[in-house]
C-alpha cells in the first residue's frame, strides 16, 4: 500500500468516526453513501480490539458533570439565554453573544475567523457575515458553546481562562486564573466555574463586543461596570437602552426584590450567562452508545476510525487520543 493511499484511508476513517462521535446540528438532509459490508469475522475482531482500548482508557460512555449541568428551563439559565441573545452587553449595542456563538450554527458562527463589531451588516451572522473593507481583526474562530460547561482545565483556544490546582504549604488549592489576574494567579472575581469566568471577557474586547464604547473606561472592570449599569438602568448608563425590562427579569430569575444597583452587577450577569452556556450538554452520541455496549451503534468504517483514534502511531494508529481525550 502506498503512503498516499494509507493517508487517504486514515483521513476518511477518522472523519467518519468524528462525525458520529459528537453531537452536530443537521443544516440540510444528506444521503449517506452506502458502506461496503465488512465480513462478520473481521467486525467481531474489530469490536474485540475496540473493547480492549475502551477498557484501557477507562471509558464509560458518560462524561463527568453531564448529570449536574444546569437545566435550561430553570429561571437563571433562562435569564442567561435572554442576555446571550441580546445586544445590550455589546459596547456599541451592535453585537450579541449569539453573533459568534449561535446554537443553530453548531454553537459557533461557521466562519474561519470571526467578525465582531466591524461587520458591514451587524444583523447578518454566519457564513454571509462580512467585515468592513474585508479587514478581519479577530485572529481566531469562535469555539462552540456546546459542552463548554464540561471543561475542567481551561477555556479559550489559548487556555487563558484556566483552572489551576497547586500545592502550597502542604495544602492543595484550586483556583481560576484569567487575563485580569495574570497567568497562574488567582482571579478573585472569576466566579466558581470556568464558563462563568469565560463570560467576563468577550465584552471587554474592542474587536469582539466592546467596539469604541466606554471611552472613559481604563480597566476591564470599568467596562463591565458600564455594561451592568446600562442593563440595570442606573448610574452613568441610565437611559442607555431604548426600552429596559431587565430589572423585572433579574428579580424573577434570582427570586429577589433587590434594587437594580444591588442585583444587576456584572457578577450576576456573568453567572447567568455561564449557567445558560453550561446547560448545553450534548453527549447522547453513537460513540457513547457503542462504549456502553451497543455494537450496532457504529458502522465498520466508524469502528476503524475509532481504532485509529485510540491506537498509538507506533502501533499502526493515528494517536489522536494523545491530544484529544
Amino acid at each position: 500500500m502506498s503512503k498516499q493511499t494509507y493517508l487517504t484511508g486514515l483521513i476518511i476513517a477518522l472523519s467518519l468516526f468524528f462525525g458520529n462521535a459528537s453531537a452536530t446540528i443537521q443544516l440540510s438532509d444528506r444521503k449517506k453513501s452506502p458502506t461496503k459490508p465488512m465480513p462478520q469475522k473481521n467486525t467481531a475482531q474489530l469490536d474485540t480490539q475496540l473493547r480492549a482500548l475502551i477498557s484501557q482508557f477507562g471509558l464509560t460512555g458518560d462524561v463527568e458533570g453531564q448529570d449536574t449541568a444546569p437545566n435550561i428551563s430553570d429561571p437563571i439559565p433562562q435569564l442567561g439565554m435572554q442576555l446571550f441573545f441580546s445586544k445590550a452587553p455589546g459596547g456599541e449595542k451592535s453585537v450579541a453573544c449569539t453573533t459568534c456563538h449561535h446554537p443553530k450554527l453548531g454553537g459557533g458562527d461557521r466562519l474561519s475567523l470571526s467578525i465582531g463589531v466591524n461587520a458591514i451588516d451587524a444583523d447578518i451572522i454566519g457564513p454571509r457575515r462580512q467585515a468592513v473593507n474585508n479587514e478581519i481583526d479577530i485572529p481566531r474562530n469562535s469555539p462552540t458553546i456546546f459542552n463548554v460547561g464540561l471543561a475542567k482545565k481551561a477555556l479559550f483556544w489559548d487556555g487563558r481562562v484556566e483552572q489551576v490546582t497547586r500545592e502550597e504549604d502542604g495544602n492543595v488549592r484550586t483556583f481560576i486564573s484569567t487575563p485580569d489576574s495574570g497567568f497562574g494567579i488567582a482571579d478573585e472575581n472569576a466566579g466558581s466555574t470556568l464558563v462563568e469566568a469565560l463570560s467576563r471577557f468577550p465584552v471587554t474586547s474592542t474587536q469582539e463586543m466592546r467596539g469604541a464604547a466606554f471611552s472613559d473606561a481604563s480597566t476591564t472592570e470599568e467596562i463591565r461596570s458600564h455594561i451592568a449599569q446600562r442593563i440595570g438602568d442606573y448610574g452613568s448608563e441610565e437611559g442607555g437602552l431604548a426600552t429596559n425590562d431587565w430589572l423585572a427579569a433579574f428579580r424573577l430569575a434570582f427570586d429577589s426584590e433587590q434594587s437594580a444597583e444591588s442585583l444587576i452587577t456584572f457578577d450576576s450577569i456573568d453567572f447567568a450567562l455561564g449557567q445558560y452556556q453550561a446547560s448545553f450538554v450534548l453527549v447522547d452520541s453513537d460513540w457513547s452508545r457503542y462504549v456502553k455496549g451497543d455494537k450496532r451503534a457504529l458502522n465498520p468504517a466508524q469502528k476503524r476510525g475509532a481504532k485509529l483514534f485510540f491506537t498509538q502511531a507506533a502501533e499502526g494508529g493515528a494517536g489522536c487520543v494523545n491530544c484529544h481525550s
